[in-house]
């Protein structure tokens, strides 16, 4: 009898850990409040710096904006202090400013129940956030701005992105906008670039690039004019908040983003979500990996991704967790046959038809999914 409640409670043991090695391969980490649209990683104190909010311009007095943080350490998450004037104009897209200045960190902010945006200067200790600089570019921007990134030697780039209303043939067709761009801090915007639904600035070797929803391919920007070049090699739909990780840049997609009734009703958790990993190599930037996070995880459409000591952070808009798993195969799975996956196939089959005119090189096609 007591060898058999030995042997039980072995096997027992041997379950629980188990279940627990499982477990850390990937988890949802609960925040204190729905959120983000963007992060940005916090390097003194190991943490991300989360911006979250809700703007309702119907009904203003639903409106907030807060600032959380989530130590990468234990993965603990709180809300910091915060000026007052941050619940009014709740940010968005936050960005580090690789300078000294008196601020830290730059967000776009729109006003609570007003179609204004500004462009703001913040300073984040470990408990508190300040506002330096309320506006340190001149200009009136709408409430659409969408994301910025400041390009050291050349100046402070910004993404507007107008909403779109209207449908053509069950997809969204007037997903427009705007890059603005100001040469220093304090001056005037001036709009340089048309582009259809641009979204997310990234830098990698000193080249700019751009994602954009309706463009359906990466973009470079061009140094001398600021123009547009569509990657033909890169075909890619979504693009939210490009990071950048070694000689690696990885930004969110959906196969379901461009679609009505996916994108703009509560179905839009079922749509299931790409990370896109573009490697550069020798010079050539390709797309190496395509990461499918399967609706079973429990995320809907991923709005920001970092990568940090091999693992993923994943960031929902206006969700309730983070989704943070290991890079390797303890959870990430092999697609045998993506041309079959229902998420998968239609990016596939772009990709697939490039190898065959063009020779590029397919990605690889992985899956994160709820064992």
């Amino acid at each position: 009898m007591r060898f058999v409640l030995i042997l039980s409670f072995i096997i027992l043991s041997s379950i629980s850990i188990h279940a627990q090695g499982e477990n850390q391969t990937w988890s949802l980490i609960k925040l204190e409040h729905q959120g983000p649209e963007d992060f940005v990683y916090d390097s003194i104190y190991n943490r991300l710096i989360i911006p979250s909010g809700r703007r309702d311009r119907k009904h203003p007095e639903n409106s907030y904006g807060v600032f959380q943080v989530l130590d990468l350490d234990d993965h603990s998450v709180r809300t910091l202090e915060q000026d007052p004037e941050l619940s009014e104009w709740i940010s968005l897209g936050i960005k580090s400013i690789p300078f000294d200045t008196t601020f830290q960190y730059i967000t776009n902010a729109a006003k609570s129940g007003e179609d204004k945006g500004r462009i703001q200067g913040l300073s984040i200790d470990e408990n508190a956030v300040r506002i330096i600089s309320p506006l340190i570019v001149e200009g009136d921007l709408p409430s659409s701005i969408n994301n910025l990134r400041w390009v050291e030697g050349r100046g402070l780039y910004i993404s507007n992105l107008y909403k779109a209303k209207t449908m053509v043939g069950g997809f969204l067709s007037n997903l427009k906008g705007e890059v603005y761009f100001a040469k220093k801090l304090g001056e005037n915007l001036e709009m340089v670039l048309n582009v259809h639904g641009p979204n997310s600035f990234g830098l990698l070797d000193s080249t700019l690039y751009l994602t954009g929803s309706r463009e359906r391919f990466l973009l470079k920007i061009n140094e001398e004019n600021n123009a547009a070049d569509k990657i033909k090699t890169i075909p890619l739909v979504g693009g939210d908040n490009i990071t950048i990780h070694g000689n690696k840049i990885y930004t969110t997609g959906s196969p379901k983003v461009l679609e009505v009734l996916k994108y703009m009703n509560e179905k839009r958790e079922t749509a299931g979500s790409f990370i896109y990993e573009m490697t550069k190599e020798n010079g050539l930037l390709r797309c190496s990996r395509i990461i499918l996070v399967d609706p079973s995880v429990g995320m809907g459409m991923l709005s920001v991704v970092y990568k940090h000591q091999g693992a993923f952070y994943c960031g929902q808009v206006r969700g309730p967790e983070i989704l943070h798993f290991k890079d390797d195969s303890s959870c990430l799975t092999e697609l045998s046959t993506p041309k079959k996956n229902k998420y998968t196939r239609k990016i596939y089959g772009r990709y697939e038809r490039l190898n065959r005119k063009e020779g590029v090189p397919l990605p690889q096609f992985v899956i994160l999914k709820s064992k």
